[in-house]
């Protein structure tokens, strides 16, 4: 309801129907803007995933207070960049609290490539009908027309709104907003991240 990745309509223009299959259309991250894996269209077999990802894992379990915590991980930016990046989203038992973890671990240990910086971005896209209040730097509220809120934050990192397009609607393609969190790393960085209702 209150998070999306972009999507578009049977009848969208190729160039968004392109623009939205890029991984930084979704609500994860990227490296130095680039794309995971890339997607092409063949008249005979249609989609086609060229690599990046190439190994996928998952686990799915519940703990002992009834969360459930799923963790993931793909190895799209091995080739272009030496990382893996792991995603963790536990969900509480009564729906009110979810907390997440991506963490982009450096797979390579040659100093030359260590040395360089590398832009992480993690994005979430808001639906259209969201409102965004910036609370503080680590901190965004999200409220819904009915008045429901919640608040996104993420200790330690400054959480940037930006502007977004939503292309999924019937009407056509509509302004929305997205919210960021954007770092620079050398070796692996871990991005912790709480999305809670508010009463």
């Amino acid at each position: 309801r209150f998070i999306v990745n972009s999507g578009y309509p049977a009848f969208a223009a190729p160039a968004f129907q392109r623009a939205s299959r890029s991984t930084a259309a979704h609500s994860t991250i990227t490296i130095n803007d680039t794309s995971s894996s890339r997607i092409s269209r063949s008249s005979i077999f249609g989609p086609i995933m060229f690599p990046g990802v190439t190994d996928v894992t998952a686990t799915r379990e519940t703990d002992v207070k009834g969360s459930d915590i799923l963790t993931a991980s793909h190895d799209g930016y091995l080739k272009s960049f030496g990382y893996i990046h792991q995603r963790q989203i536990e969900l509480n038992a009564d729906g009110s609290k979810i907390k997440g973890r991506d963490l982009v671990q450096a797979q390579h240990d040659d100093p030359k490539r260590l040395s360089v910086s590398d832009e992480v971005v993690c994005r979430f896209h808001i639906h259209p009908s969201i409102e965004l209040v910036s609370l503080d730097e680590e901190s965004v509220m999200m409220r819904a027309t009915d008045g429901t809120s919640w608040v996104l934050a993420a200790p330690g990192h400054v959480l940037s709104i930006a502007d977004d397009v939503f292309m999924a609607h019937a009407s056509g393609v509509r302004p929305s907003q997205q919210i960021e969190i954007s770092c620079m790393v050398t070796g692996s960085v871990d991005i912790r991240w709480l999305i809670e209702r508010r009463l």
